[in-house]
């Protein structure tokens, strides 16, 4: 704050000084417990196809309830596949408001279609093509701005392909089905990529209070508050991590600006994408944080959690105004 005012600031290494030594003090006095960071945990695919994408037909949350046939209800599923196929953070999929600009925000524009080897703007790829894919055909996303590159300079030309396969937790075809039902509204740069049933852009906290409904759903609150819509970006790079990957690619899939990523692997092509989700979702997460490893949920039998919740109620009277914590969304970018 005090740089973007023109105001002088006292040498990092100084303040670097002063914060370890209170942390040495900390750590003298308290014990480090409380310096641990406290980071939301990795989705496994139970969560991401059972509790999430599973959802029974007419679960309400708060004042939604969800259809899965209706536009919200593909936007749901197409940004739940999206976010785990590309490490998206919630910022780049949603807006604040529904009035502002989506400048930020994914939008039709950053979506084309590479089928039977031709390239295809969103909305004009032919219809007969994309209901009826085939092996070598993908979705293709230019990457739209974000925190750690607000001016899309390092990855808006780094296209993300997203190979049609037989996986449940493929986006390609959930994203056909939204090209193929829900119109472009405008120009296409103003129309979201995942809208509600009125056509506009969802924001972030009404995703947060329908992923954490959802979540209750199946687990009790010390569990479900250990997640958030940036648990899969940590389950993509952790699952590609099982997977064997190379931490080279990881990076460059989840778009950690590094110069190892950057100079190995400055653009990947749509063969390597195809091998290395594959391997991500044929991957088991049983990966869990120190601080959170009793509620982690690789480690919970949730049909003990369902019987001593009673998880199999419906959340239509959830607060949607309440406040959750916030999202860590704290990259090392």
């Amino acid at each position: 704050m005090h740089k973007d005012r023109d105001f002088p600031m006292v040498a990092s290494r100084l303040v670097q000084n002063e914060i370890r030594k209170l942390y040495m003090d900390h750590k003298a006095r308290h014990g480090v417990g409380d310096l641990i960071p406290k980071r939301k945990e990795p989705f496994t695919r139970e969560i991401l196809l059972d509790t999430i994408l599973g959802a029974p037909e007419g679960t309400a949350v708060g004042r939604f309830t969800i259809a899965w046939a209706s536009r919200s209800g593909r936007s749901l599923r197409a940004l739940t596949k999206t976010l785990a196929s590309t490490g998206f953070r919630k910022a780049e999929v949603s807006v604040d408001k529904v009035d502002q600009s989506l400048s930020d925000c994914l939008t039709r524009a950053g979506l084309s279609w590479l089928l039977r080897g031709k390239v295809y703007a969103s909305g004009s790829a032919p219809a007969d093509l994309l209901s009826s894919p085939q092996p070598g055909d993908f979705a293709v996303l230019q990457p739209p701005p974000s925190k750690s590159d607000p001016f899309d300079m390092v990855w808006g030309s780094k296209p993300i392909f997203l190979p049609f396969c037989s996986d449940p937790l493929s986006a390609f075809t959930s994203l056909a089905d939204i090209e193929l039902n829900d119109p472009i509204i405008g120009a296409p740069e103003r129309t979201a990529m995942f809208t509600d049933d009125h056509g506009a852009p969802l924001t972030g906290h009404f995703l947060d209070r329908l992923l954490h409904g959802l979540l209750l759903r199946h687990f009790p609150e010390s569990v479900a508050k250990n997640y958030s819509w940036h648990s899969c970006r940590i389950w993509l790079a952790t699952a590609l991590l099982a997977s064997g990957a190379s931490r080279a690619q990881i990076q460059a899939l989840c778009r950690w600006q590094t110069d190892e990523s950057l100079n190995i692997y400055a653009c990947l092509g749509a063969e390597q994408y195809s091998r290395l989700l594959a391997g991500a979702f044929g991957a088991r997460i049983d990966a869990a944080r120190a601080a959170t490893l009793a509620d982690a949920v690789p480690f919970i039998c949730r049909h003990d959690v369902f019987a001593a919740t009673g998880a199999a109620r419906v959340l239509a009277d959830a607060d949607f105004d309440a406040e959750l914590a916030p999202e860590d969304d704290a990259d090392d970018d």
